[in-house]
């Protein structure tokens, strides 16, 4: 009796195996438990997300019941690439023939997400969803976002992501305000996450058992109320991540990252930004029943050499293919001039100037670029050049003052024919130029141009006294109004009380350490409270602020290697006795950016003692890595290696190899040949005994 049950039992589960086997590809294996949930993401309600009751007879793209887009992969999205989890299974992202894993539809009301995994299991993952909203993205070129949070751990990091949704199972499906931060702040929840979610058979087998669609959605209306604000026109640009718990993937312990292969990149940020980058924005309009969808793989923007003079001049830019695999080597460049395309040159190598001749430029006309590859898409605008008849080739020479003096005057030297000297007090609040001659201060000046001498209030040699105050000294040009940098003295002491002293310098706060690079959109800083301040960059005053509070910002930079930047702080408080003279910063030369590297360590953020500190880079093979300790004292410079790793165990290790030491904790730098010094690593890292 017994062996008979056995058998009947046998059967029985064998028939139900069979039965789901039967069933084939489509059929929904676990339902949407709300009708809600059911209309929306099975539409006609037979249980199959297939067109019909036969399954996807082929590809379970076009042939499903929903239309999703496709979220375009730029490398077929390969098997086993996870950076944590089991390869082919549940938190594996895997592809169809054509590379694709991963769909995004709009019913009109709802966004909807499908991922095609590997398997599904009980256990609590998440499915995430993250959206670029600004068209900011990376830690450099044109559209870096200012609020990029460098990955240093393996979980943190955000590198211009806003907005992430995410299905956590068995738990809820979360909506994420993740804008500048690692730590995502919740905006909206649904807790019974199967209420709008499903799990059917595709038709694809990527381990010889068959593979799943996890489909899920969200209100859009979400999305549209604050802080998000989107509108279906709204460009976005968006990618899947799993995540090995039920958390966002912004902070949490990634799985599988969408698009391209993980194991090619040392850190997450390095990732997302290449994939999002090479990404054309669209709007959920385009995801509809009767939209566009998503385009192909945005090539590489040039870069537009600057400065660019007016009149009939040349362009010339530079153009560097993207990193991701399968990008074109050649493009063609197309130059606009105020959103008007001026020409085009065709067959650009990578790595190779570009140069078009004798375009007329007028004052304030905006030159930009775009390059497209053959087969991709001509999404991505270079940095803008705004065409002006002053730049740092064709200003006025910086004054040269051969003294200044308290009881007489100023004398100066270098002065050309054509221009114009002026001396500005700037804590009076007057000015004076030697055409004006306000007093009769100037006089004629002597010798032969571009060397002219010239004095103010008869200079150094005898006259009334100079008046106390803050002085600025700088020469325009007759004919363009170009403006040479300013030189400051100050004179206190005469002509009624004395100045209240010198303004306090400007300090740098942001970036750290005043590093300016190529990454750098903003740059905030302290000064006196009440203090006028003004950004120069190659000698032209670029942007003005008040330091309300004491605290200033520039913001909206882009920034070219080379550039030499400095900031001044003028302090007028009306009076002369509680007025300031003018102080500024070291000159400061921007260079091109490095990312922090990352230290390798354990669950618990710790080393072993005696054994090598590792990392990995973002940067190229022969990128310095200074490991120090905690109390800054540097104990070993190595570099990378191939496949961007690091070791203090490296021959190549300074002064020698280095092993952790008990007690101890570190972090890391990172420079890239010339560019800046990149920020510490964030995870200071300690040593276990």
């Amino acid at each position: 009796m017994k062996l008979i049950f056995g058998i009947i039992l046998l059967t029985i589960c064998s028939n139900a195996w069979l039965l789901v086997q039967g069933q084939g590809d489509g059929v929904i294996n676990r339902i949407t438990t709300s009708s809600t949930g059911r209309a929306i993401l099975d539409p006609n309600g037979d249980g199959y997300t297939s067109k019909t009751t036969s399954g996807f007879l082929g590809s379970d793209v076009t042939n499903s019941e929903i239309a999703y887009k496709i979220v375009p992969s730029f490398s077929t999205e390969p098997f086993g690439d996870l950076s944590r989890g089991p390869s082919h299974l549940f938190s594996d992202i895997v592809p169809t023939a054509g590379g694709s894993g991963f769909y995004a539809y709009y019913d009109g009301t709802n966004l909807l997400f499908r991922f095609r995994l590997g398997s599904i299991i009980s256990g609590s993952k998440g499915y995430s969803v993250l959206i670029d909203t600004d068209g900011k993205f990376g830690a450099t070129g044109t559209n870096a976002d200012p609020n990029y949070q460098a990955a240093t751990t393996g979980a943190n990091g955000n590198p211009g992501f806003e907005i992430e949704v995410v299905l956590e199972t068995n738990s809820r499906i979360a909506i994420y305000n993740v804008d500048g931060t690692s730590t995502p702040t919740l905006v909206k929840s649904y807790t019974n996450w199967q209420d709008m979610s499903q799990v059917s058979i595709a038709a694809t087998s990527d381990n010889g058992t068959p593979d799943f669609f996890m489909d899920f959605y969200v209100p859009f209306s979400d999305l549209t109320a604050s802080p998000f604000n989107l509108t279906t026109s709204s460009s976005i640009r968006f990618l899947a991540t799993t995540v090995m718990s039920p958390q966002a993937a912004i902070g949490g312990p990634k799985s599988d990252i969408y698009g391209l292969a993980d194991n090619l990149y040392s850190n997450t940020n390095d990732q997302y930004t290449a994939y999002i980058n090479a990404q054309c924005g669209t709007t959920v309009t385009n995801l509809g029943s009767s939209g566009s969808g998503l385009c192909g793989m945005c090539t590489a923007p040039p870069t537009v050499n600057s400065p660019i003079s007016t009149g009939t001049v040349n362009i010339s830019g530079t153009w560097t293919v993207s990193s991701l695999t399968g990008a074109v080597t050649t493009a063609t460049i197309t130059i606009y001039k105020n959103g008007v395309s001026v020409g085009t040159i065709a067959s650009v190598s990578s790595g190779t100037t570009w140069t078009l001749s004798g375009v007329s430029v007028a004052v304030n006309d905006v030159i930009t670029a775009k390059a497209q590859g053959s087969g991709e898409s001509m999404c991505l605008v270079s940095n803008s050049v705004t065409a002006n008849s002053c730049n740092s080739t064709n200003k006025p020479a910086t004054p040269t003052l051969n003294c200044y003096t308290t009881s007489k005057g100023i004398t100066g030297t270098n002065l050309s024919t054509g221009w114009t000297i002026h001396v500005d007090n700037i804590t009076r609040s007057t000015t004076n130029d030697n055409v004006t001659n306000s007093g009769g201060l100037f006089a004629a000046p002597t010798g032969s141009s571009p060397n002219l001498t010239w004095n103010y209030s008869s200079g150094c040699t005898g006259g009334s006294p100079l008046l106390s105050g803050s002085y600025k000294v700088y020469y325009t040009n007759n004919t363009s109004g170009c403006i040479s940098e300013a030189v400051f003295v100050c004179v206190a002491g005469n002509g009624g009380s004395a100045l209240a002293g010198t303004v306090a310098t400007p300090v740098i706060t942001s970036p750290s350490s005043g590093n300016i690079t190529t990454a750098t959109t903003s740059i905030t800083g302290t000064t006196d409270a009440g203090a006028s301040v003004k950004l120069y960059i190659d000698g032209i005053n670029t942007a003005s602020a008040a330091a309300t509070g004491g605290t200033f910002t520039f913001s909206g930079l882009s920034l070219t290697p080379g550039q030499r930047v400095y900031i001044t702080a003028e302090y007028n408080n009306g009076t002369v006795s509680t007025s300031k003279c003018e102080a500024q910063t070291a000159t400061i030369t921007v260079t091109c950016f490095t990312n922090p590297p990352i230290i390798t360590v354990d669950n618990n953020n710790q080393l072993t003692a005696g054994q090598a500190i590792t990392g990995t880079s973002g940067d190229g093979t022969g990128t310095t890595i200074r490991v120090y300790t905690l109390a800054t004292t540097l104990v070993a410079t190595t570099t990378v290696q191939s496949g961007g790793t690091w070791s203090t165990g490296n021959a190549s290790t300074t002064p020698a190899t280095y092993v952790a030491v008990a007690g101890t904790s570190y972090y890391a730098t990172a420079q890239n040949g010339s560019c800046g010094v990149s920020s510490s690593t964030s995870n200071s890292a300690s040593v276990t005994a």
